[in-house]
């Protein structure tokens, strides 16, 4: 890249990052109504102007819940509510960000002490926890709302490309008390984390080519997903959870957490394959019962069995994405 090249990149990174301050500081001045309100038209314009995404959000929509018996106008529906509900949470998070906002604040917004309650209990055996969670209605006051309540959580975040956008969302994650381990830092963090007692806690629900992962049944099609919760649990010895908020209403959110996820351990591969099956199963059932609450923009399904032949094999699948014997 040319020196003119990267003045530029830089130049138009940082107006992009002046200005989501500046977007982040309008709504964070006004009410939590007004937040929300706000959000939800930001969500709305989105929806109609940003094409490919919405183009992307309906196409797995229309897979993901065939016709006929799931009509077009549904899905539509659907596809327009996901985005009016990432609004929302732009909006909440938003307000998070205001310098007054501590704990107390996050806890306002989740119904977490039953879930909290179940976390000390899964902590109590003194082998950590790891947490499976998911790009599900705010996904970031999951592990917010369980730092807030005063257990020690462990989040397992991307580095991001720019380093005043890394720091403008991690910051707030530590402001509430999640440590951050970044996706390219040394695996035995994590297993130190778990040793100690921790919540570990991975964004697992997304197709990421870098990342080792299997592929694993996801609304009826092969999807490419993260291995490293099933082996983090496998290496440990921890149990590992789905835990995940729901929206209820407009406004409030309770948080989720699902019975430890059994699966056998003794093979390695086996064990990485069927742990990561079940999780997803789980998670897959409780979108279908709120879709409107996942990120179905995202490219979940585009990498191919026939991209990761090796991935495929280990998980049962020829590279064409079919059982073993059915075609080449």
């Amino acid at each position: 890249m040319s020196a003119v090249r990267r003045v530029w990149k830089t130049a138009k990174r940082n107006v992009g990052y002046g200005l989501a301050v500046a977007v982040r500081a309008s709504m964070a001045a006004l009410p939590a109504s007004g937040r929300l309100s706000l959000g939800e038209r930001l969500g709305a314009l989105a929806w109609r102007a940003a094409r490919r995404d919405r183009g992307r959000a309906l196409e797995n929509l229309a897979r993901a819940f065939p016709a006929p018996a799931t009509p077009p106008e549904e899905i539509h529906r659907i596809g327009r509510e996901s985005f009016r509900n990432l609004g929302r949470c732009f909006g909440e998070l938003c307000g998070l960000s205001r310098r007054a906002a501590g704990p107390r604040e996050v806890l306002a917004l989740v119904d977490a002490a039953e879930g909290v309650a179940r976390f000390r209990q899964l902590l109590a055996a003194g082998r950590g926890l790891v947490v499976v969670t998911a790009h599900l209605d705010n996904w970031e006051l999951c592990g917010a709302s369980v730092a807030a309540a005063g257990l020690p959580v462990v989040a397992v975040a991307k580095r991001l490309y720019f380093e005043k956008y890394d720091r403008m969302i991690n910051d707030l994650r530590r402001r509430f008390g999640m440590e951050i381990v970044y996706q390219d830092e040394s695996p035995r963090k994590l297993l130190r984390a778990l040793r100690d007692g921790k919540l570990v806690a991975l964004l697992a629900d997304q197709d990421v080519p870098r990342l080792d992962g299997v592929f694993v049944p996801f609304f009826g099609r092969p999807a490419y997903t993260p291995s490293g919760p099933a082996a983090l649990a496998l290496a440990s010895g921890a149990e590992m959870v789905l835990a995940h908020t729901l929206r209820e209403g407009r406004d409030r959110h309770r948080l989720l957490v699902s019975e430890p996820i059994q699966f056998e351990r003794t093979d390695k591969d086996r064990a990485v394959l069927e742990g990561t099956r079940a999780w997803c199963a789980l998670l897959e059932e409780t979108i279908r019962r709120h879709p409107e609450q996942w990120v179905w923009m995202h490219r979940r399904w585009r990498t191919a069995p026939a991209d990761r032949p090796e991935a495929a094999r280990r998980s049962g699948l020829d590279p064409t994405g079919q059982p073993p014997g059915i075609g080449v």
